[in-house]
């Protein structure tokens, strides 16, 4: 569950940056949001840290709850002709 939640929440995070700047360059940092997660990964399969389902239950809520907040903003702040128009300058 937290997966999928993570993923989606990355490319709606990633959409909404995307549109708002300028250059690629700028929007380049969906990177940076997988690296905690990959760190829990890796300290999970070494037995270092160890996260309960229930946990990972209420992580997986609340990056959904994120993901429906986000698709909120993202509709109601962007809108085609803006986007068409920074596209073209």
């Amino acid at each position: 569950m937290v997966t999928p939640a993570l993923v989606l929440f990355t490319i709606i995070l990633n959409v909404l940056v995307s549109a708002k700047v300028k250059t690629f360059q700028e929007a380049q940092f969906g990177g940076l949001l997988v690296l905690p997660v990959v760190g829990i990964l890796i300290s999970q399969a070494t037995g270092l840290f160890f996260l309960s389902p229930l946990i990972l239950v209420m992580i997986g809520v609340l990056l959904l709850a994120a993901n429906a907040v986000l698709l909120k903003v993202i509709t109601k702040f962007n809108q085609r002709n803006a986007l068409f128009e920074s596209q073209i300058h």
